[in-house]
């Protein structure tokens, strides 16, 4: 990565919020799948660049929270016959799909800001076990997962901030 040049105005600066949650990757319907899932992002994170610019033009913005607010995957056995309604296994989702379209969104956003804070919270579609998942760890969890691949990606980048939020089984 190319380091940015820093904004040294003195004003006081903006923090950019980057919401993602409920991408429900792997999930397969008549206009939506990883594709679509993986453009999407790919749309949304040039959308942040636009407003950043825009934003950028009256007060600096060197900072971007990004809230991954669970959801990512769309799992296996959370209903009945999901397994028929999926484009990608749950491995797929966790390791392969998920890991490349979160780590891009954070490579954008490392592209665009000085530093860039990561929190992220697990949904249930990440639940392991079908409707027995709370027979599970709590760390059993396709989301958290996911986030913790994508963490040690960045562990090495002085730039990334990244945390857990919520590391309970109440969501």
């Amino acid at each position: 990565l190319l380091p940015i040049t820093p904004d040294k105005r003195g004003q006081t600066p903006e923090i950019a919020v980057l919401v993602l949650g409920d991408w429900q990757l792997g999930k397969k319907t008549p206009d939506y799948n990883s594709d679509v899932c993986a453009a999407r992002i790919k749309e949304y994170m040039q959308v942040v660049k636009r407003l950043t610019e825009n934003r950028r033009a009256h007060v600096p913005v060197r900072e971007a929270r990004v809230y991954c607010l669970g959801d990512m995957v769309e799992g296996e056995l959370i209903f009945p016959g999901q397994a028929h309604r999926i484009d990608a296994s749950l491995f797929r989702q966790v390791t392969v799909d998920g890991p490349k379209i979160l780590q891009g969104a954070i490579y954008d956003a490392l592209t665009l800001f000085e530093k860039v804070h990561v929190a992220w919270v697990k949904g249930n579609h990440g639940n392991i076990g079908g409707r027995s998942y709370k027979e599970m760890h709590p760390e059993s969890n396709g989301d958290a997962m996911l986030y913790e691949i994508v963490r040690q990606r960045f562990e090495d980048e002085p730039r990334v901030a990244a945390r857990v939020l919520c590391r309970s089984d109440s969501i």
